[in-house]
């Protein structure tokens, strides 16, 4: 279903919400929204609605709700550090951390990152149309931090995803962060001192190296499934 993110909105009371702006152009002149035509509102904090448009004029299209709240909490939260990788790729790794569900993307200057400044108010629209695209209920945060500044001690396990060594076989529990390397990987200090915390786990793929693009879900996917 077509989903739009209202952020802000409150869609839990039974009154008409009014798409306005870039969002009413794009779902009047892009998706050629008609009368009765069914939209799943998303906050981007667990709460979703679908509603039914009953108005389109020139400046606002009027929907009303048709049926009840819906809420969703995760068993396990997921984040995700990667080393800036190169404009594209990070796009893409963006679009994907969405549709999986991974609720804060930590984007590293690490050693060997790229060097560029991200433009936020870009990345806020990728997001938007990728949490639009998936039906996310959740809208995850970006944030652009330095190697040594990431929040390491919110997280039970921390799963470094390593050339080098390791395997997990543990399940997972708590809060979790998968760190990934940029293209040129983690360097061996940086490495040394993601392993030297108590709540590390190394994993390697036994894979010839991955770009970045395809680690992300296969990563995701790896720790997915050890889910109890």
């Amino acid at each position: 279903m077509r989903a739009i993110l209202v952020p802000g909105s409150d869609i839990s009371k039974d009154h008409i919400i009014e798409i306005q702006d870039e969002k009413f152009h794009h779902l009047k002149n892009v998706l050629r929204a008609k009368i009765d035509l069914k939209v799943l509102l998303l906050t981007g904090k667990g709460e979703g609605r679908v509603f039914r448009v009953i108005e389109i004029t020139n400046k606002k299209i009027s929907l009303t709700p048709v049926s009840e709240l819906e809420t969703k909490t995760t068993s396990h939260e997921i984040d995700i550090a990667i080393g800036k990788v190169k404009k594209d790729s990070l796009d893409l790794i963006v679009k994907q951390c969405c549709e999986l569900g991974v609720r804060n993307i930590y984007v590293l200057n690490s050693e060997y990152a790229q060097c560029y400044k991200i433009k936020n108010d870009r990345i806020d629209r990728l997001i938007e149309s990728a949490i639009e695209q998936s039906n996310n209920f959740y809208l995850p945060n970006l944030y652009e931090v330095g190697f040594s500044d990431l929040p390491y001690e919110m997280y039970q396990q921390i799963f470094l995803f390593s050339l080098k060594k390791g395997n997990a076989t543990t399940a997972l529990t708590g809060r979790s962060l998968l760190m990934i390397g940029p293209e040129g990987g983690f360097s061996e200090g940086e490495e040394n001192q993601i392993l030297a915390l108590e709540n590390t786990i190394p994993i390697n793929f036994d894979m010839p190296i991955l770009r970045a693009t395809t680690a992300v879900p296969c990563a995701l996917g790896y720790v997915y499934g050890l889910r109890p």
